[in-house]
């Protein structure tokens, strides 16, 4: 397994008041980070080719002589139960080895978005070696050739990911093969909470809801907002069987489930060529619900933020905000935040944008989501919430609109900053010098 310096991408939602301070602070927050650009040419190549191997890899699904069947065996280390998780089984040829077509196997990664499959968006971070991979729900069958295999087993970035290698002799029936996955970084032990806040999946029947899910499970991921869109952007009718992702459970607090620790709701992306894209959490209607209009002219986002944030929902500028109203919005408090941290870079206003933001006073936090499927992977970038204890989806949402969160691409770090997290405040008083006591942890 590998990783590219281009994805070690953190940083941190810390919100202080002091413009003194907030410099400092912030300046300190940005840990290992990346302004990766479009991935080269070869990075494709770099995606798929399993090590030892010279070449990328193919999905395939094995048939006919010389063949067996493997029966793989995934359980959570602490509790001894099953456990979702992505596989890749790499065969002695090099390539990626399927199940029989399932109910996951739209969201393996054997096709290039949005041609065929899910996910996988070329020319797109984070780059890093992902396979072929499909997901299982703690137990999965696959044909494989003979010969040297190699099982690999990842669960988001808080378990440590796990190879194991079986040799599948001629005519003999391979004993099933199990992995225990461990929980090497449990972030909630430490009041942290993931989160992909920017997810297009239908949500017709209850069918859908457990789909989505097995596959955030499948990523450790414990909060995901799935999002309706308007597409193509501009010309907009505010019905739900015009979107698409249609969301058919309802919007906002009616919408919420739970299924152990991990909770979904419904929101809206509402897309415009003019302003960008803003993502709507908490909110129990669409955008001008029943009308029509063109969203190039009319409405401004400023007028949807505060009309969400009235009725105790949350707006946040996706895709880094394209730097058209955004500075203006921030400053009359129209919005929450803004999605910085996609496609393991910073985009839209980027680095510089925020930076200029916070520089001059401002509490503002950023977010990280994939955009799923038009992304690398689902829950290739998260956000981290931290709360005092476990929290539900609004206590979650509120954590995030509070800046009390981090964003990453996959480093776990945590940031003090004289004895505050992310989202505190830090008061000074006089002209200074003044001195701060940082504290990173690496876990």
């Amino acid at each position: 397994m590998r990783a590219n310096a281009r994805d070690r991408n953190q940083c941190t939602g810390f919100a202080g008041r002091s413009r003194q301070c907030a410099s400092i602070a912030f300046t300190t927050a940005l840990v290992l980070a990346s302004s990766a650009g479009t991935a080269p040419a070869d990075d494709e190549t770099y995606l798929m080719t399993p090590s030892g191997f010279a070449r990328p890899g193919l999905p395939k699904i094995a048939s006919g002589g010389n063949t067996a069947r493997l029966r793989i065996i995934i359980r959570d280390r602490t509790t001894g139960l099953p456990t979702a998780c992505r596989l890749n089984v790499v065969g002695p040829d090099g390539n990626f080895y399927q199940p029989a077509p399932n109910r996951l196997s739209p969201y393996s990664l054997i096709g290039q978005w949005p041609k065929t499959g899910k996910g996988n968006r070329e020319g797109k971070s984070p780059i890093r070696y992902l396979g072929r991979f499909f997901y299982a729900t703690g137990e999965v069958e696959v044909a494989v050739p003979c010969g040297l295999l190699r099982i690999e087993v990842w669960k988001g970035f808080e378990y440590q990911p796990v190879v194991k290698r079986v040799n599948v002799a001629d005519g003999h029936q391979p004993d099933p093969v199990r992995i225990d996955l461990e929980h090497t970084v449990p972030m909630d032990s430490l009041g942290y909470y993931s989160g992909d806040l920017h997810l297009h999946f239908p949500r017709k029947t209850e069918a859908d809801d457990q789909l989505i899910f097995d596959l955030l499970d499948a990523e450790d991921i414990h909060f995901g907002s799935v999002l309706a869109y308007n597409e193509p952007p501009g010309a907009y009718t505010g019905l739900m069987d015009t979107m698409a992702a249609p969301q058919f459970r309802g919007l906002g607090r009616v919408s919420a489930r739970r299924r152990g620790a991990i909770w979904i709701a419904s929101g809206q992306e509402y897309r415009s060529t003019t302003y960008g894209h803003l993502n709507l959490y908490w909110r129990d209607a669409l955008v001008l619900n029943g009308q029509k209009t063109d969203a190039d002219n009319w409405p401004l986002y400023g007028q949807l933020g505060r009309e969400t944030k009235r009725g105790g929902g949350y707006a946040v500028y996706a895709h880094g905000g394209y730097a058209q109203a955004i500075y203006s919005d921030f400053v009359q408090q129209n919005i929450d935040a803004v999605e910085l941290l996609q496609f393991g870079i910073y985009r839209g206003i980027e680095l510089a944008g925020w930076y200029q933001i916070l520089n001059v006073g401002y509490r503002f936090p950023c977010t990280g989501a994939s955009d799923y499927p038009a992304c690398r992977k689902l829950g290739d970038c998260l956000t981290y919430v931290y709360s005092k204890g476990q929290p539900d989806l609004a206590g979650w949402l509120k954590g995030m609109a509070e800046g009390r969160s981090f964003v990453t691409t996959g480093p776990l770090l945590l940031l003090e900053v004289d004895g505050e997290s992310p989202g505190n405040t830090i008061h000074k008083t006089g002209t200074g010098p003044h001195r701060l006591q940082v504290r990173i942890r690496t876990l």
